[in-house]
């Protein structure tokens, strides 16, 4: 609240001030202010400002430039909240996209887990220690359709030499 007093009391001065404009600084606030009496002589000094105005006066003179500004503006709105639509759903697919891909790959970590689990408890209860080295090779296998594969023979197999063939091929 008391940077608005600070603006509002710098803005008086402004109006009050009887002098030419020391810096760019305080040239632009007079003219923002619309001190028109020391307005041309402004302009005359700062290209900037003299461009400012120029526009400025044709604009306020001509329906057609005002109403064209106006329809410009208006698209530059369109297209930024056209945007930010867009940025907003594109960030909704992609969120519900990942969560789908996550919960598929989630499932197909699971199964394989699952059958890793049911195999390598296969290999320990009829192979015991001497199977190890086999089950840290079936852990590794991240496929569930190898995992499969090894899993409908694995059962039939009567040695671990034999055992060991299938999950190596």
């Amino acid at each position: 609240m008391q940077n608005n007093s600070k603006r509002k009391n710098h803005l008086q001065r402004l109006k009050n001030l009887k002098r030419k404009p020391q810096n760019k600084l305080e040239a632009w606030l007079m003219y923002l202010n619309n001190l028109e009496e020391e307005l041309e002589e402004i302009a005359m000094e700062n290209p900037a400002i003299k461009k400012a105005v120029t526009i400025e006066q044709a604009f306020m003179k001509s329906k057609i430039e005002r109403r064209i500004y106006e329809l410009r503006e208006k698209a530059v709105r369109d297209e930024v909240s056209a945007l930010a639509g867009a940025r907003a759903e594109g960030e909704a697919k992609g969120k519900a996209e990942g969560k789908a891909e996550g919960k598929a790959e989630g499932k197909a970590e699971g199964k394989a887990e699952g059958i890793q689990d049911s195999l390598c408890n296969y290999l320990e209860a009829r192979f015991g220690k001497s199977s190890l080295e086999l089950q840290q090779k079936v852990r590794n296998i991240e496929d569930v359709n190898e995992l499969n594969r090894i899993s409908k023979k694995i059962y039939s197999i009567n040695t671990l030499e034999e055992i060991r063939e299938l999950i190596l091929q």
